[in-house]
């Protein structure tokens, strides 16, 4: 494991202790990753389950997309779209 995916992973099962530890449950099956940026290599496992690896969701009624171009072009639009409203 590189020295990335190694503090990536850490930073994973961090979040799944201290979720555990209020109470809650990071449902791994609902869980996604997207990386924006170079690093492609390592998997993300939560609990042991890898967790999805996606190219765009929808975030509070915004896509967003790993391509850095496209999540400014759909903002863009959605700004006009709500200033004609």
């Amino acid at each position: 494991m590189t020295t990335v995916s190694a503090l990536k992973q850490s930073l994973d099962d961090e979040l799944v202790k201290q979720a555990t530890q209020t109470g809650m449950v990071v449902n791994s099956r609902k869980t996604k990753e997207m990386l924006i940026g170079s690093i492609r290599r390592c998997l993300l496992l939560l609990s042991g389950t890898t967790v999805e690896r996606v190219m765009t969701f929808k975030l509070l009624g915004v896509h967003v997309a790993n391509d850095e171009r496209s999540m400014s072009t759909q903002n863009r639009r959605k700004s006009r779209r709500d200033c004609t409203s």
